[in-house]
């Protein structure tokens, strides 16, 4: 039970991490940051 527990937990995380990897117009994406968060903080709040 545990197992099926941690894959689904990765597979959350993982669409977490290529929701804020995929260039949306006017939100921070790996290509545009805004002065004060860029993508490493998207990516670490996933």
């Amino acid at each position: 039970m545990s197992d099926i527990i941690w894959k689904i937990g990765g597979l959350g995380q993982l669409s977490l991490l290529l929701e804020a990897s995929s260039p949306k117009p006017g939100n921070v994406n790996r290509t545009a940051c805004f002065s004060d968060m860029d993508y490493r903080n998207f990516l670490a709040s996933a």
